[in-house]
């Protein structure tokens, strides 16, 4: 038992335990020796709901009893290893099966080692002896070159493997599946089709040039240009301008639900496991029959229908119906089946699509698919408000396609504020002239409390970070106590950044190796990790913003010297063609990088925050941007806002409801 590999015993345990719960132990790397040594502590400490560990814990007491055997559906490594371990075909050469009897036997040797007298008949059987995984090499060597085949490791052969073996599957029950495996290889490294044995092609009439190819674009009636523009088939090839691909021709505008060029080149390139990814279990998560109750009134639609009519959202289906979600490139695609099906099948013309049509769309979504669900519960919304506004985006493209006369047009009607002026028992200026001691810590304290309304009325007037801090000087006292203070006040129910982002974070460095590549100047693994998140993100299309995050508008690393910070300060204003938003200042040690201090710059003042980590005055520097009430910087903007709405849990209005590559980078940390 103890020398099962973690692949082995996710074999073995089948028809003993859930497969959703081998999943999670072949997830977190349990072999036969770590699984014999689980305890309840242990599996509590790993979010094991008590079902789960029940069974596993039984299981393991009937195994130290001898009266389970689970290695008994193991097949014999010592008689096999001749017969079975052949994995290649027909039309493989003989070098191909030494390479795999060499395979076969170091699998054998490792298995054998640590196993005991009884076992040694029967020894832990690896996936590459397995029928089903000879079955899926066969069909890997029909279309890969064996000279490819030898220079991959073992892990990459086994993906390369299991996604023949799940195209195998699909193939056999019968379900939609694609003409071959997705197979993440180079063109060089597929065999040849042979053109004797291959079905005949459709004949194409030669182009005779690209300038008549361009003409032939060109000459098309009124009606097809319309077409043309509301048609997603992506137009012409790069060659024939930005004008072909504008106007060019389709059979009918509801041929074709794609906004992607090359369909059916982008269905082979897009089914692979690497798109396809699970969330953990969700308490919040409904059931479909739950979903199916809010709101009735709202039109249902056969969402499995539409994407099984669709070339491309057919290859789909079963992973969806298994519970998977898709990456943002896919997801959007399918997203755009959708949408192009109610704008030109479900109505006559997109200009006639309601509100409620694109919610009940959204709410079908989420009853067939319930793993689309929000990861984070927005107060106040609905349960699919965040498909919403995939398809409201997705919708206004189809508009802006529309020609002029058609595309609605609507007012909008500016409302007058109400102005008040707040009143208040406490003098400002008695509070502001108190020295920030010890002694006076709790005055200013429950000061700065009773003057909090005073504060927001200042704020919705337009009061700069200067006159605040003028006006009200201990809000940069106390080491950032006093700004905790006054965020508290503003947000009561905000969650702490730094306890629910800190295993995230390392979550992230453990499994996504280019994020050690960052070289970030301050040299943090937080920071590291930080510009990997903002890069997943879209970014600002602000003429002036840099696509990529800069490093430099949240935080900047100084050595440590006399009167270095204020001289900085101003050379950074007066260099800034615009406005500097309040940011980090580290200062390192003359002799090594290791950060000292940290301060935080508002305007042109500096506010002490001490030796903290890094995460502790990130968060601090993010409560700066909501008490000043500022903008958060240009090529961070989207990365603060999924820290607002996802790991703080504040929500300033309906505008600022999770984004939708907020939501899903969210669901992605998750599932690490």
């Amino acid at each position: 038992m103890e020398s099962l590999s973690v692949d082995c015993l996710a074999k073995c345990l089948e028809g003993h335990l859930s497969f959703k719960l081998i999943d999670t132990l072949r997830g977190n790397d349990i072999n036969g020796v770590r699984f014999m040594s689980l305890t309840a502590p242990v599996l509590k400490a790993f979010d094991f709901n008590l079902a789960d560990i029940l069974d596993i814990l039984g299981l393991i007491a009937e195994i130290n009893a001898g009266s389970k055997d689970i290695t008994a559906s193991i097949s014999n490594l010592n008689s096999s290893t001749s017969k079975t371990c052949v994995r290649s075909s027909s039309l493989t050469q003989v070098d191909t099966e030494s390479m795999q009897t060499q395979r076969c036997e170091k699998n054998l040797n490792h298995s054998s080692n640590a196993a005991n007298s009884e076992f040694d008949s029967n020894g832990s059987s690896s996936e590459e002896c397995d029928p089903d995984m000879i079955a899926a090499d066969a069909i890997l060597r029909s279309f890969i070159k064996a000279s490819h085949l030898e220079k991959l490791s073992d892990y990459e052969l086994l993906n390369s493997q299991k996604a023949c073996l799940n195209w195998k599957r699909l193939k056999d029950a019968g379900l939609p599946h694609a003409s071959k495996p997705n197979l993440a290889f180079p063109n060089s490294a597929f065999i040849p089709v042979d053109k004797e044995n291959s079905p005949p092609k459709k004949k194409s009439k030669p182009q005779e040039s690209k300038r008549k190819s361009r003409r032939q674009l060109i000459k098309v009636s009124e009606s097809d240009q319309n077409r043309g523009n509301l048609s997603s088939s992506g137009g012409a090839s790069s060659s024939t301008g930005k004008r072909s691909q504008l106007i060019k021709p389709t059979k009918d505008k509801t041929d074709d639900v794609s906004d992607d060029e090359d369909a059916n080149n982008s269905i082979q390139e897009a089914i692979s496991p690497d798109n396809m990814y699970k969330l953990p279990d969700m308490d919040h998560f409904l059931t479909s029959e739950e979903l199916s109750k809010i709101q009735p009134e709202l039109p249902s639609f056969d969402v499995e229908d539409i994407l099984l009519n669709n070339d491309y959202g057919k290859e789909y289906v079963p992973y969806l119906k298994d519970g998977f979600l898709v990456i943002d490139k896919v997801r959007k695609r399918l997203f755009r089946i959708l949408v192009r099906h109610l704008c030109f099948k479900y109505v006559d013309h997109p200009t006639k699509v309601t509100t409620p049509m694109r919610e009940g769309l959204a709410k079908s979504l989420l009853v067939k698919f319930p793993q689309y669900q929000k990861v984070v519960v927005v107060p106040h919304q609905s349960a699919w408000s965040h498909i919403v506004a995939h398809f409201k985006n997705i919708f206004k493209r189809i508009l802006d396609k529309l020609p002029l006369a058609e595309r609605p047009r609507k007012g909008k009607v500016e409302k007058k504020k109400k102005t008040t002026t707040p009143r208040c028992e406490i003098d400002v200026e008695t509070l502001r002239c108190l020295n920030n001691s010890d002694a006076n810590r709790e005055e200013i304290i429950d000061g700065m409390k009773k003057t909090f309304h005073l504060r927001t009325a200042d704020r919705k007037n337009g009061a700069s970070i200067t006159e605040l801090i003028e006006k009200y000087p201990h809000l940069k006292h106390y080491y950032g106590e006093v700004l905790t203070l006054e965020f508290n006040l503003m947000h009561p129910k905000a969650l702490d950044m730094v306890r629910v982002f800190t295993p995230l974070i390392q979550k992230v460095l453990d499994k996504i190796p280019s994020v050690k590549d960052i070289k970030p100047k301050c040299g943090l693994d937080e920071m590291k990790v930080f510009i990997h998140l903002c890069s997943k993100l879209p970014h600002c299309i602000d003429q002036d913003a840099n696509p990529r995050p800069v490093e430099e508008e949240i935080i900047e690393t100084l050595q440590a010297g006399k009167n270095q910070i204020e001289e900085f300060i101003d050379t950074k204003r007066s260099r800034s063609r615009s406005g500097v938003q309040p940011y980090l200042i580290a200062i390192q040690g003359n002799c090594s990088k290791t950060i000292m201090k940290y301060f935080l710059v508002l305007d042109s003042h500096p506010m002490e925050l001490g030796n903290i980590p890094f995460l502790r005055a990130a968060d601090w520097l993010f409560k700066a941007y909501n008490v000043f009430n500022v903008h958060y910087p240009l090529s961070w903007r989207n990365f603060f806002r999924f820290l607002q709405t996802c790991l703080y849990g504040v929500y300033l209005g309906t505008e600022d409801d999770v984004i939708p590559t907020g939501q899903n980078l969210y669901a992605k940390l998750l599932s690490l």
